[in-house]
């Protein structure tokens, strides 16, 4: 466990994955991610999805699945 963030606004996957982003970063781990523990939300999957993303265009290689 890295951190609990208070969302403001909508809980959509590409929010929370910004979210997640910006813990990485705070904790200095962000190119040493390996994998997410996630619920069965419905949203998860665009969270890691999205995060794949944010990460890829800091050319961190990361995969969601």
């Amino acid at each position: 466990l890295l951190d609990f963030v208070p969302m403001r606004g909508s809980h959509t996957g590409e929010s929370m994955a910004r979210e997640v982003l910006k813990v990485l970063s705070d904790t200095a781990i962000k190119p040493r991610l390996l994998a997410i523990t996630c619920d069965n939300a419905s949203n998860n999957t665009t969270v890691t999805r999205s995060l794949e993303t944010l990460l890829q265009s800091e050319t961190i290689e990361w995969d969601a699945r």
